[in-house]
């Protein structure tokens, strides 16, 4: 499994959760968070 990391704190995973709407009026988006164990949904739920 890769993990991704922050340029300014290498030692430390991040969990990146993308989403694009379904139907207009959003923007791709991109979310991330320090939680690497959580379930995307709980990420984009906080």
């Amino acid at each position: 499994m890769h993990r991704n990391r922050l340029h300014a704190v290498p030692e430390r995973p991040v969990k990146i959760v993308g989403v694009e709407a379904l139907s207009r009026g959003r923007s791709r988006e991109a979310f991330n968070s320090t939680a690497v164990e959580a379930k995307a949904e709980d990420l984009l739920t906080w």
